[in-house]
């Protein structure tokens, strides 16, 4: 079997609804701490590879929302986690043969939500990366620690040039459900987020669509031999 890291419940749901049970799936919403625990108790239950799975966001204009992205290595400041070769051909192949389209560009892990266009700018230019999350470069580590092949299948939501209202942050919950009295009061404060605000709602079902595709055309094993 093996272990899931998702970003949200939303994700996590995802994979239970399209049968991916035998497998062992956490939630971490990016925090460091919280995501290297559950990671190390799907090591301790038995997990024989760990997987990231979910959404991820954009920083160069050919990454479009609904792209998904099966990347070859995670990049932070300071490491460089390579994903398991023979895993990651697998789920390309399985992907591909079900008219997936799949892209293969390096991510970066980072230990922040990259909310601003100048932010996603400035990750782009510094690391050379088209795609961000803040789980991945997590699990790749305990991977990594572990000796156990790690992988990683996303689903881009934001775009390079998308500005997030800086107020989702406060109104997410560690489940990564968003809470409305916060939501609405981050509205009050900054009417203009509306635009931004129903952008960001339009790509994420159309991330969330595609990421249920992805699922569905998943073997039981994720791909893991």
């Amino acid at each position: 079997m093996i272990g899931i890291i998702t970003g949200l419940l939303s994700e996590a749901k995802i994979l239970y609804k399209s049968g991916k049970e035998p497998t062992f799936i956490k939630t971490a919403v990016g925090n460091k701490k919280i995501t290297e625990k559950l990671a190390w108790d799907l090591v301790e239950q038995g997990a024989k590879g760990l997987l990231s799975f979910g959404l991820a966001g954009g920083l160069t204009p050919e990454i479009k929302s609904g792209d998904i992205i099966i990347p070859d290595q995670v990049l932070t400041k300071n490491d460089m986690f390579t994903t398991d070769y023979i895993w990651h051909q697998n789920i390309v192949r399985y992907l591909s043969v079900n008219n997936l389209s799949i892209k293969q560009n390096k991510l970066l892990g980072s230990d922040i939500p990259l909310i601003s266009v100048e932010q996603k700018k400035s990750m782009h230019d510094i690391f050379n990366v088209s795609c961000v999350d803040m789980e991945s470069h997590h699990v790749a580590r305990v991977a990594q620690q572990a000796k156990l092949p790690f992988l990683v299948i996303r689903v881009i939501i934001d775009t390079y040039n998308d500005q997030m209202p800086s107020f989702i942050i406060k109104a997410m919950q560690q489940d990564g459900t968003i809470t409305i009295i916060p939501l609405f009061k981050g509205i009050m404060v900054e009417p203009t987020s509306i635009y931004n605000m129903a952008k960001l709602g339009i790509n994420f079902f159309k991330a969330i669509k595609q990421l249920r595709r992805v699922a569905r055309c998943l073997p039981i094993t994720c791909g893991l031999q």
